[in-house]
Parts: structure tokens; C-alpha cells; sequence
């Protein structure tokens, strides 16, 4: 309908004929902010569209009435926002980060074996660790399906991934280890941190080892599943008190994480 207008000849008249039709055929022209607003909460309220789509439709209306009529709308503050859906970060269990870390060392063995084994540190930790980069928990979990030369040392070795590379090594070592979870490389360190709160480790020392300014951050990131149940966090006592963590099961299934 739009795009047989002359001035929208050149325009996706997509999200241009949505409000036309909204408002009883009413050409863009004589309509503005109001009928925009009303629109764009209807795509919430009765359409159930996602965020994402209603933001799409915000801004082609914008660029049609900013680009085409030349008109700058004010400030649409009487949108009733699409929600956000609550996503849960994924975390993975302790089994399946050894069945992950476990094709892994086996390589790192082999490697061990051909004498081709190893990982550079910086010359102080290597210095005071002289047998560090030989062993296993220092190794990069990720690491190039070749070898090559490092040109500081002349050792040969593997190299760690390049980061473009991540998530789809991440993608196939999931698939080798049976691992039906859609997980990426930073789901490891959320997965540490929920285990290191499952242990009731000191939120403190979380917070530090996640490199995160606020605790409250660190609280937030931290979702730990209980049987498929709900996490809710309750922070109690003064800041500086020491603090741990313990889980506290509520009727309804749900776990609160009880942080002292």
C-alpha cells in the first residue's frame, strides 16, 4: 500500500503499512506522534511482538517520517514497551566441564609425549614456575589444531585459538562430548562461578576471581540451577562482613541463595 504512494516509491512501505491500515488508511502525513505511540503499543499489548520487533518498527517509522516527509517527531515516551524475555544463563554441570576438558587433556598428553607440549608464560612466572608450562592446569583449553614455532623461543608447541575461532571450536568440542546444551566459551567461567557458589565459596573471592567491581554484579551474574527451580539471591549483613553463600530451598521448588 505505501510503496504505491509517489514519495514512497523508493521506501520498504513494510512497517509504513501497518499503521496506515491501523488508523483507517490515514496517509503517514496527517498523522504523527499520538498515532505512532498508539501503534507501538499496539504491537505490544495485542500482537505480542518481541522487543526486538517493535524496535524495528520504531525505527523505520522514524526514518520514514525523519527521511521521506521530513518530519522530526518529539520524543515517543507513551509507548508501552514489548518485555524482554527473562533468559537464564546456561550453566554447565561439573560432569559435563570434565567430559569438555577431557578431550582436551588427552591431546595435551599426547602432546607430552611427543615432546611437543607446553605454553608460554611471562619470564617472571616462568622463572619462578619453571615446570609450570609442562603441566596440566596451566594449559589454554582451546588450542590450534597445528603446531607451530614460537619465534621468542624457537620451542615448538600449539598456540591457543584464535578468539574469531571460539565458539565454533566450543560448538564441536560440545557436540564430541554429548554435551546438548547451547553453550559458549564464556559459559565456562559462568559455570565456575556457579559451582564456586554451589561450594560455598566466599562471594568475595568470586567477585575478585570474575575481575568484577560490585558484589552485586557478581550476585547477579551468578544463576545457579537447583533441580530446574528458580535462584533467587538475598543479600543480609553490613558490607565488609564476611561472606558465604548457603542455599535455602523454598516450597515452591525454588532455591534462595542466602549470602552472609
Amino acid at each position: 500500500m505505501a510503496e504505491n504512494l509517489p514519495e514512497f516509491q523508493h521506501f520498504d512501505g513494510f512497517w509504513a503499512d501497518f499503521p496506515i491500515l491501523f488508523h483507517g488508511k490515514r496517509h503517514p502525513r496527517d498523522m504523527g506522534a499520538p498515532e505512532v505511540e498508539s501503534f507501538l503499543s499496539h504491537l505490544a499489548v495485542f500482537r505480542n511482538v518481541a522487543a526486538s520487533t517493535q524496535n524495528q518498527a520504531l525505527s523505520a517509522l522514524l526514518f520514514l517520517y525523519r527521511e521521506m516527509l521530513g518530519v522530526d517527531l518529539p520524543l515517543l515516551d507513551n509507548v508501552t514497551r514489548a518485555k524482554r524475555p527473562q533468559r537464564l544463563q546456561v550453566v554447565l554441570t561439573r560432569e559435563e566441564v570434565r567430559a569438555i576438558l577431557a578431550r582436551r587433556r588427552t591431546l595435551f598428553e599426547q602432546d607430552l609425549a611427543a615432546e611437543k607440549a607446553g605454553v608460554y608464560l611471562p619470564d617472571a612466572l616462568a622463572v619462578k614456575y619453571p615446570i609450570a608450562p609442562l603441566e596440566w592446569p596451566w594449559q589454554y583449553v582451546f588450542v590450534s589444531v597445528s603446531f607451530s614455532t614460537d619465534p621468542r623461543s624457537g620451542v615448538v608447541r600449539r598456540h591457543h585459538l584464535d578468539e574469531k575461532l571460539l565458539q565454533r571450536a566450543m560448538k564441536r568440542v560440545l557436540a564430541v562430548s554429548g554435551v546438548a546444551k547451547l553453550a559458549t566459551p564464556h559459559t565456562l567461567r559462568h559455570s565456575l562461578a556457579t559451582h564456586l557458589l554451589e561450594r560455598r565459596q566466599d562471594i568475595r573471592i568470586i567477585q575478585a576471581l570474575l575481575g568484577q567491581k560490585d558484589v552485586a554484579t557478581t550476585m547477579i551474574y551468578t544463576h545457579v540451577m537447583n533441580k530446574g527451580g528458580q535462584v533467587r539471591y538475598k543479600s543480609v549483613g553490613e558490607a565488609g562482613d564476611q561472606n558465604y553463600v548457603r542455599p535455602m530451598h523454598g516450597r515452591d521448588g525454588s532455591s534462595t541463595l542466602l549470602i552472609r
